[in-house]
């Protein structure tokens, strides 16, 4: 079922709505997304949506007996477009 989704951006359209969700509606002013370096369907999905990237964060995150390097993006209620 998953691979059938693929590549039509359906992951970007869904990302994009709750996005402008909580951006909009919700005012929240900044939202953070973190993405394993290695993702790179994930990272375009963040970037085509308008994420910026914001930098390396190594170390971010813990994932059983390891830490694990993240990409940071992030969106502002004014990037909204």
């Amino acid at each position: 079922m998953v691979g059938s989704a693929r590549g039509r951006g359906v992951a970007a359209q869904a990302l994009r709505v709750v996005a402008v969700w909580a951006l909009g509606d919700l005012h929240i002013p900044r939202l953070q997304l973190f993405v394993e370096p290695w993702n790179a369907a994930s990272r375009r999905t963040a970037e085509r949506v308008g994420f910026r990237r914001e930098g390396l964060l190594r170390g971010w995150q813990q994932l059983g007996e390891e830490r694990r390097d993240m990409i940071m993006y992030s969106m502002l209620d004014v990037d909204l477009s």
